[in-house]
């Protein structure tokens, strides 16, 4: 149902003429697009990149030792609340110079796309640039207890 209600709000600001939405995807054309999301001239949606992750590491920037240093402030254990309830615990944590989002039971690569922008390799974005990280298009906040060196248990 929510993701529903999410796409009949969208609809509706884009088709109502007197929002900026409107005007923006008047504008739009496939130059602007992303490369997985080609133009098709059909209602029908483009058809889905092979290979999301290797895209997402060819497009990144390529790190730097600065980079690997400067990602030691974010990690952490973090806890991602949904409608005001605790709903996982996200862990990042860095291993053989690469940084890691690690859930109960699964770890994934995380790849930087723009400073404190990630990507995991299921392409999901990890944004840690402002004082609120987002996970998901889901507020998180940072463990109180602070930072934890470890390597969780069944990373790579």
């Amino acid at each position: 149902m929510q993701g529903v209600l999410d796409a009949q709000i969208l609809d509706d600001l884009i088709t109502d003429p007197n929002t900026i939405f409107h005007t923006r995807d008047i504008q739009l054309d496939s130059s602007h697009l992303a490369p997985w999301d080609t133009a098709t001239g059909t209602d029908s949606p483009p058809p889905p990149t092979a290979d999301v992750p290797a895209l997402i590491r060819q497009l990144a920037p390529t790190p730097t030792a600065q980079d690997t240093l400067r990602w030691r402030q974010y990690v952490g254990s973090y806890h991602v609340s949904v409608w005001g309830q605790a709903s996982m615990t996200l862990q990042l944590y860095e291993h053989s110079s690469r940084l890691y989002a690690n859930f109960p039971g699964t770890s994934y690569a995380l790849t930087e796309a723009r400073q404190g922008v990630f990507f995991m390799d299921n392409g999901e974005a990890i944004d840690l640039r402002g004082p609120v990280p987002i996970f998901a298009g889901v507020r998180f906040t940072r463990d109180a207890a602070g930072s934890s060196e470890a390597t969780p248990t069944g990373s790579p």
